[in-house]
């Protein structure tokens, strides 16, 4: 990659690709790997030859975002911007180049969520006592349900995969520590998380793979306790120092009757 990165400086330094080469190379390096002294060397000489075209850059300008307008002056700047769906402007002026990114945060308003799989699959089951799958648009109140969570990597090893679990309104966490020896025969070779936090409106486990297994699956049980319908918030899965790796799925309704 420093390889790669070195060359497109000098037969094609607009290539778009460059700033995720450096992102890549400096998450990389933010790591505790060993890297041999032919990697440090190529990686080294490549942000130095990134380093060098920055010093020669004398650029000044103005961020335009709505009606508010924002003066750069050169070097490394950090602008916050206001709300979402405004037109977003930049104009410079001078000689050299300029990498800019922008990130975002946010809830959307209008409660979608993208369910996709991204190297890494998360799926939630709602069983009852007997391992069966319940219809979770006519549970009556009072039921104990048995949640399982079933996580299954790309990879056979990979660390720090958080797990979010939110409940819909009206449940309520009964048992969070359900393992082999509860009286639940279904429930065979339960993985254990490396933590578990425990809230009022959801489960979050921590977990990691390695040892060759690919999947893993926990289980916790909730009760039903306020009649009406709900909304069931997905699951989500991530590695949490790695993009690369997330999960989300699941969403949908919860009606509890009387």
């Amino acid at each position: 990659m420093a390889l790669m990165f070195m060359t497109l400086l000098e037969t094609d330094p607009g290539n778009p690709g460059i700033p995720r080469m450096m992102e890549y190379l400096s998450k990389n390096y933010r790591h505790d790997a060993w890297y041999s002294t032919q990697d440090n060397a190529f990686t080294l000489l490549a942000f130095g030859k990134a380093a060098r075209m920055a010093s020669a850059t004398k650029v000044t300008g103005t961020i335009s975002v709505g009606g508010e307008k924002f003066a750069y002056a050169g070097g490394t700047q950090r602008i916050d911007l206001a709300p979402y769906g405004k037109t977003l402007t930049i104009s410079l002026q001078g000689t050299g180049r300029v990498y800019y990114s922008i990130s975002l945060e946010g809830i959307r308003t209008d409660g979608n969520v993208r369910m996709e799989d991204r190297n890494l699959q998360i799926r939630r089951e709602f069983l009852n006592r007997s391992g069966s799958v319940v219809d979770i648009a006519n549970v009556r109140q009072n039921d104990l349900l048995v949640v399982r969570l079933t996580l299954t990597s790309s990879v056979d090893k990979l660390a720090y995969v958080a797990i979010s679990d939110l409940l819909p309104a009206g449940f309520e966490i009964e048992n969070p520590r359900i393992t082999e020896t509860t009286s639940y025969p279904f429930i065979q070779t339960p993985a254990t998380p490396d933590y578990m936090d425990i809230r009022d409106d959801r489960m979050l486990l921590y977990t990691t793979f390695r040892g060759g297994k690919r999947q893993q699956q926990f289980y916790y049980a909730v009760r039903a306790v306020t009649p009406g319908t709900f909304v069931l918030p997905p699951v989500n899965a991530e590695a949490m120092y790695d993009a690369n790796y997330s999960s989300t799925s699941g969403l949908g309704s919860v009606r509890i009757v009387r």
